[in-house]
């Protein structure tokens, strides 16, 4: 009975894996959205002490059967998690300065970001990537050109519910003076995995059945050999007692006694 429950407790322990680690928290949310809705027991850890990453987690459980390869699968068809945005260049400015170029260009990527967070709340968008340029402040350029955007969509291996007469006028609303016809937009369709859930069933059921049995052998061997050490102990002490001439009426019978009955009777 130990056995088994030192194995419950251990399986509640020790089920919990990192399957991503972001340091983008809307990130993080998205992904515990995405895992928690196919049916996975995630869990979403905040940043302790000094790190700055969200830990996503999947708890299989001591007798899992595969699940934390098929979150990362499912992630991966997310584009998640995404690569870190790029440190900007240092300015050389040895008081920290940060010129007018830098500023506008973190406003620009920050800008980016926002829309392609929109985007995830159309219909069938799986990823989402969005690049902005915008026109040069150089008071010397004689023409003036005016902003642009690309736009690349991947969406669900279904009939798109979006046109790209939505897309453009999404993207075009975020940012001043750009017009929806400036907007390129790319679309594809990719087909997400999909989560094995009877063969991961039948993995844990395996799992399980394994783990049991070999409890039951270990704990019928550790009865049978305390069986054994009790009774070898008792035969010693049974001989020990013929041999000073105490019969112990306690012990065992022996191969000796039916000797011993017929040395009586003569």
């Amino acid at each position: 009975m130990s056995v088994i429950l030192f194995f419950v407790v251990f399986s509640a322990s020790c089920g919990k894996k990192s399957v991503a680690m972001t340091d983008n928290e809307f990130e993080a949310n998205q992904m515990f959205v995405i895992l928690n809705s196919n049916g996975f027991n995630v869990v979403k850890i905040p940043p302790e002490g000094e790190s700055k990453m969200w830990n996503v987690t999947v708890d299989e459980g001591f007798f899992g059967g595969g699940e934390v390869a098929a979150a990362i699968q499912l992630l991966h068809d997310y584009g998640l998690p995404r690569a870190p945005e790029p440190e900007p260049k240092d300015s050389g400015s040895s008081l920290g300065i940060v010129s007018d170029n830098e500023e506008k260009e973190k406003q620009k990527r920050e800008l980016q970001r926002q829309i392609e967070r929109q985007l995830y709340t159309l219909s069938g968008v799986i990823r989402s990537s969005v690049i902005i340029a915008l026109p040069s402040d150089d008071v010397l350029s004689l023409e003036k050109t005016p902003p642009t955007a690309s736009v690349s969509l991947v969406l669900k291996e279904t009939e798109p519910k979006l046109s790209v007469a939505d897309v453009q006028n999404l993207v075009s609303g975020g940012v001043p003076n750009l017009k929806p016809e400036n907007v390129k937009v790319a679309i594809t369709q990719q087909a997400l995995s999909e989560v094995p859930f009877e063969k991961l069933a039948a993995q844990r059921r395996s799992n399980v059945i394994f783990t049991l049995g070999t409890g039951l052998i270990i704990l019928l061997g550790a009865i049978l050999g305390a069986v054994w050490i009790v009774a070898k102990r008792r035969r010693r002490e049974a001989l020990e007692d013929l041999a000073d001439g105490e019969p112990n009426f306690d012990a065992p019978e022996i191969e000796n006694q039916p000797a011993l009955e017929g040395k009586n009777e003569e």
